[in-house]
């Protein structure tokens, strides 16, 4: 074999290369609108209907979530109804008396921690005599000052 000869095999060859790589690059059996791996063909229609659906789903979600949310706010702060109390102080009337009224009354839960209130505060010597209208809403600074005519 000439030089000649071994020259046209090998661009032959090359030719050949060349135009199996260009045909495998361009006609291979992965097309243009092929599907990555992990992924699902889906038509337009079927996508839209399950957007939809997701949004009807996050839409029932949202609702549970607020209906929850009343719920839990209605267990934990009950409807408070306003007592209204109507306290007469005399004389001679000590702080545990009034205390043991106004849990009677409803207007304190506990009359012993108020008593301690008044006595902390030094309130319990400056209760004065008099009518006051109380209600469950005061806290028992209010009370305090209330009874002690702000002294």
């Amino acid at each position: 074999m000439d030089r000649r000869t071994t020259r046209a095999f090998a661009s032959g060859l090359l030719f050949t290369s060349l135009l199996l790589m260009g045909y495998q690059h361009f006609y291979s059996g992965k097309d243009s609108n092929s599907i990555k791996e992990g992924y699902k063909s889906v038509k337009i229609s079927e996508l839209n209907s399950l957007q939809s659906e997701v949004t009807t789903w996050k839409q029932k979600y949202n609702q549970l979530k607020k209906e929850e949310a009343k719920e839990v706010q209605s267990k934990e702060n009950p409807k408070q109804t306003i007592v209204k109390y109507h306290l007469s102080i005399t004389s001679g009337m000590t702080p545990e008396k009034i205390g043991t009224r106004l849990k009677t009354g409803g207007i304190v839960k506990d009359g012993k921690k108020f008593v301690q209130y008044l006595i902390d505060h030094h309130y319990h010597s400056k209760i004065q005599i008099g009518e006051y209208e109380l209600n469950n809403n005061m806290s028992f600074a209010e009370i305090a000052k209330s009874i002690t005519k702000g002294r």
